[in-house]
């Protein structure tokens, strides 16, 4: 124990901003074709290239280039080897990121010889290549390959028909998020089985994809006065609701992204200035509430991105990358121009220095650049017919993009080994838990926590629970290392467990909650002497409120319980009032 004791008149709950959302003890990877995360922001938590030094330069040959999807130390993509041969002109291809060895390539069954598209990479995690022969708008299956050998793990049970240069998403626990023309589906990883399946429509192809965020997906829907961004519940399978029109007009070629605050990024892009703005929305929880809106170029098939500050990144109508103010959409910089073709397709990719990657989607004129944050010059490549071809930012940085021929190309990141973490919430009371989350950086083999006062007093989980029992002010350390060397982090008095003195516990009063931390059913039991009717209120770390009760006592004893299976992981806060007074209050983990 160490310091003095600090007495609360109120329970104190001290919020973190999260700059990057893997909590994962793996290096970060580029799961996603589009925008690289669930969220398709693009914003990755390793160092990218500080030069244009080449690790490796190799790849199958190809005529039209694809997005890259890197997970661990694998990269797949898919190449267009003969553009007249549908069915059997393209090759699923996986290549060590480090060496950039080809490991396998694969072609996927014909299912449906009049209508099968070519083969193509959707999505890639744990282990498995998210593949199918849609998009050219019609159905086909997805597969699960293994990224070891490119074995058919499973043909999924429901069709996707998710167009040409659109990704698959992801759930929490893994499961494949769709976005089809006229559905969205949730794959179930394990087995391919179909957990639910909704109706929606989408303005046009190539606005299909479902950008994901918490346990909400969001996407483009059409309605009489221009698109609109509805959102669906990721555990029920049930729409929710739908913001206003954002502007006029049918077409619509460009997917959403969110940032690490959940506000909604729409861009709207039709080739008319009239109609083409970014909008960003917040989700009020029952509806949408438009903060801003910025004209943007016509940029079908692009991606955008958030910056490790959480400024905004987009194109302009002059074929400029434009850094964006998330308060209110003003324009904080201005890059040179990088592209002039109409309709082309750059796509981005944002590293932990915040330096912007930008291939400028164009084709005679394709290049490669890196900025710095504010936008400057840093350096660029010519790479000819880049289209969609990348980047995609792995472990240790490597950046990857696809080009023609043979051009794929892995330039070497800056690799950093750093220990790193936060918990929630870092002040308590006495008796409460603390869920700490691992955000290191590196190549992480081991990992070893120090809880000064805490039980345990350590720990090699990756996001362990410590409850702290005594009063006091204490210290946590976090060692890592990556099997050649370590890296430490301690944060001094970081967690705070106070006497809470104005909660009038009297004796005999006692709440109880288990199982601690919970994933199916939480049980309350609370000892009470008050005569007046018990409220329960249960909050989540933004305050908002996620259950209220009213139990019955029974001999001055509550017992009652609730199921959290569709909450999503994290900390939250019991409250039992009496009336206007503050009983009793404790924390529980959802895992």
């Amino acid at each position: 124990m160490k310091k003095g004791i600090s007495l609360l008149a109120n329970i104190i709950i001290t919020f973190v901003f999260i700059i990057f959302t893997s909590t994962s003890i793996l290096a970060d990877n580029w799961n996603t074709g589009s925008g690289g995360k669930p969220s398709r922001h693009s914003l990755s938590s390793e160092y990218g290239p500080e030069d244009a030094t080449l690790l490796w330069q190799n790849g199958y040959n190809a005529i039209i280039a694809q997005q890259a999807v890197i997970d661990g130390n694998i990269v797949a993509m898919s190449r267009i080897f003969n553009l007249n041969n549908v069915l059997h002109g393209t090759k699923i291809v996986a290549q060590d990121l480090i060496t950039g060895d080809t490991l396998w390539t694969s072609e996927l069954p014909v299912d449906f010889p009049d209508t099968d598209w070519r083969s193509r990479v959707s999505a890639f995690r744990n282990g498995v290549v998210y593949a199918t022969r849609s998009g050219n708008t019609n159905y086909s299956y997805m597969y699960a390959l293994d990224a070891i050998d490119g074995s058919v793990i499973w043909k999924s049970e429901g069709l996707v028909n998710e167009s040409s240069t659109e990704s698959a998403s992801f759930a929490v626990n893994g499961d494949l998020i769709v976005g089809n023309f006229d559905s969205v589906i949730r794959i179930d990883a394990e087995d391919g089985s179909t957990v639910w399946e909704i109706d929606r429509s989408c303005p046009t192809s190539n606005g299909q994809e479902v950008a994901v965020f918490e346990n909400r997906g969001y996407y483009w829907e059409p309605s009489p006065y221009g698109p609109v961004v509805s959102v669906v519940d990721l555990e029920a399978g049930s729409y929710l609701y739908s913001s206003e029109s954002l502007s006029a007009g049918i077409i619509q070629q460009l997917g959403l992204f969110i940032g690490l605050d959940g506000i909604i990024y729409a861009p709207r892009s039709m080739n008319n200035a009239s109609t083409d703005f970014l909008f960003a929305l917040k989700d009020k929880g029952d509806s949408f509430e438009e903060l801003w809106s910025t004209p943007i170029g016509y940029i079908p098939f692009s991606t955008s991105g958030i910056g490790s500050d959480g400024t905004i990144y987009t194109y302009s109508t002059a074929g400029e990358i434009i850094r964006l103010d998330p308060e209110d959409g003003t324009i904080l910089n201005t890059s040179d121009i990088i592209f002039t073709s109409l309709g082309a397709s750059p796509r981005m990719a944002i590293d932990a220095n915040g330096y912007v990657f930008v291939t400028n989607g164009e084709f005679a004129t394709g290049k490669f650049y890196s900025f710095n944050p504010d936008l400057t010059f840093r350096w660029s490549e010519n790479i000819t017919n880049v289209n969609i071809g990348g980047p995609a930012i792995g472990p240790n940085g490597t950046l990857v993009i696809c080009g023609v021929g043979n051009n794929v190309r892995a330039y070497e990141g800056f690799y950093v080994l750093q220990a790193g973490f936060y918990a929630e919430p870092t002040e308590i009371c006495e008796g409460e838990i603390v869920q700490f989350y691992n955000q290191s950086i590196g190549n992480i083999t081991s990992l070893e926590w120090i809880f000064e006062g805490g039980n345990p007093e350590t720990s090699n989980q990756t996001d362990p629970v410590v409850e702290y029992d005594l009063v006091g002010i204490y210290d946590v350390t976090l060692i890592v290392s990556d099997g050649s060397g370590t890296d430490s982090l301690t944060l001094e008095d970081y967690i705070t467990v106070n006497i809470c003195t104005d909660i009038a516990v009297k004796e005999g009063q006692k709440l109880i909650l288990y199982p601690n931390p919970v994933e199916d059913y939480l049980r309350i039991e609370y000892f009470t002497t008050s005569q007046e009717q018990l409220i329960i209120e249960v909050y989540d770390t933004k305050g908002i409120m996620k259950l209220n009760m009213e139990p019955e006592a029974t001999d001055n004893r509550i017992a009652t319980e609730f199921g959290v299976q569709n909450w999503a992981p994290g900390v939250y806060y019991i409250k039992i009032y009496a009336g206007n007074n503050l009983l009793d209050t404790k924390s529980f983990i959802v895992k």
